[in-house]
């Protein structure tokens, strides 16, 4: 099984969540603001300026990245431990407001301020909406940064800093959540854009799509974020500035979300997370730091199972089962298999019986359909019996959107049975009364992977 690309847990009822952790660079923002917590759109995730889990009706990063025992089985994640003084932004093309191929990296340092440590991310897709959150920390809390969060398309994005330059670019539907900080470290703009290229609102290439909150506030809100006010405990390794180790300083953590499914874009299947600072609040200032990290969310997979040794003449079965472990919804677009033809209209063999399927126009995440069939093995098949299925669904119900596909193969050993009979009398010339001997010799001349043979009768 392979693919090309991108569950409710019972105890808790909470929807499926894709995650990972970056350690990478340096990089963050904030400074102080009063923890607490509120009803948000944005409620997966306990966005309380800590990263333990506490309530029972949210996940928290913890249990999210799998830093605790009884992390769920659904979850996805990686963990990148990097540290501060790596791989930065560098020179003036690196701003959000330029195509990628001009962003520039290099080995180096940044202000302590400006220097994450570890940066994470998460989608869950809960009724049919899909939310994003986000979060990173950083080395030092004495002074103010603006921290900013790419969620890219393209897979290919990345950095060579012996090379300099960034590989891939940006694509329509590209998002920033971006949240600046001033009057003494307070969030007080949270804002979401969307890369369209040209004829934006914001510097030609970005659109406003939508502002957001402090998390600690009331209110029914699309995006929010927020920082730790106090000292908190680190789930993972954490070593700041100043202060014990495995302990946020306060102002050292930052979290956010947004729920896209109240706001107009469509982000597709995703590809990288990029985590990133600036001294400035402006969206073509130069950025500091950053942390990279894989981030797709479609992942269809397919698996084909069925009868390994089989005739001509006889039925082989066959089972084909796909599964969504994405993030998204994903939508039917074909499934094709070399033996049976076309299982998704279905257009089929004639030697094919029994159709059976499950698979209807989508796949929500973590759900898998099954197709059934049977196929009557001809005399010309080859041996082995090869065969493939290949899926593709896409992110898009009108399937104009991103496509992710998988494959599976089978193969059946086709044998050939045969016997083989002599009968031989030992003399040629007799008369009435004499006795005549016989051996009826009977040779099994199947091929060798043939199953033994079971007597059945000897008729003479």
């Amino acid at each position: 099984m392979g693919h090309s690309r991108a569950t409710e847990r019972s105890a808790r009822s909470k929807p499926f969540r894709f995650a990972f952790l970056l350690s990478m660079l340096g990089l963050l923002l904030f400074g102080f603001q009063l923890e607490g917590a509120a009803t948000h759109n944005i409620d997966d995730v306990e966005l309380d300026g800590n990263a333990v889990d506490e309530a029972a009706a949210a996940d928290d990063w913890d249990t999210i990245l799998g830093f605790v025992a009884g992390a769920p089985s659904d979850l996805k994640n990686v963990f990148i431990a990097d540290g501060s003084g790596t791989t930065i932004f560098t020179t003036g093309g690196s701003k959000d407001d330029l195509d990628i191929p001009n962003w520039q990296c290099t080995n180096g340092n940044v202000p302590d301020k400006d220097d994450i440590l570890n940066a994470y991310a998460a989608a869950y897709n809960g009724s049919g909406s899909l939310k994003l959150y986000f979060g990173a920390d950083r080395f030092a809390n004495n002074g103010d940064a603006q921290i900013g969060f790419w969620f890219l398309q393209d897979e290919t994005v990345n950095c060579d800093p012996n090379a300099s330059a960034f590989t891939g670019q940006h694509e329509i539907g590209d998002l920033l959540v971006l949240s600046n900080f001033t009057q003494g470290g307070n969030i007080s703009t949270i804002r979401v854009y969307t890369w369209v290229g040209s004829g934006g609102d914001t510097n030609d290439v970005l659109d406003l799509v939508a502002q957001g909150v402090d998390c600690a506030g009331a209110g029914s809100h699309d995006v929010c974020a927020t920082v730790n006010g106090a000292s908190a405990p680190a789930p993972w390794p954490f070593t700041p500035k100043s202060g014990p180790a495995g302990s946020f300083p306060a102002g050292s953590f930052y979290e956010g979300g947004v729920n896209l499914g109240n706001l107009p874009v469509d982000f597709g299947c995703g590809g990288k997370f990029l985590a990133e600072t600036r001294s400035s609040q402006s969206v073509d200032a130069q950025l500091k730091d950053y942390a990279l990290g894989s981030f797709e969310l479609c992942d269809i997979g397919v698996e084909k199972t069925g009868d390994e040794l089989s005739k001509a003449g006889d039925t082989v079965s066959y089972t084909v089962t796909i599964t969504n472990s994405g993030a998204i919804v994903m939508y039917k677009d074909s499934i094709d298999d070399t033996l049976a033809g076309d299982l998704a209209t279905p257009t089929l063999n004639p030697n094919v019986s029994n159709f059976n399927s499950t698979c209807g126009a989508d796949l929500d995440p973590m759900e898998s359909c099954t197709i059934t069939y049977d196929y009557e093995v001809q005399g010309g098949d080859p041996d082995p019996l090869d065969n493939t299925v290949t899926v593709v669904y896409d992110s898009d119900a009108g399937l104009a959107g991103d496509e992710d596909s998988a494959s599976a193969d089978h193969a059946v050993e086709l044998f050939q049975p045969g016997i083989d009979v002599t009968k031989a009398a030992d003399t040629e010339l007799s008369k009435e009364g004499d006795v005549i001997g016989y051996t009826i010799t009977i040779d099994n001349t199947s091929s060798a992977d043939s199953p033994d043979l079971v007597f059945d009768a000897i008729d003479d």
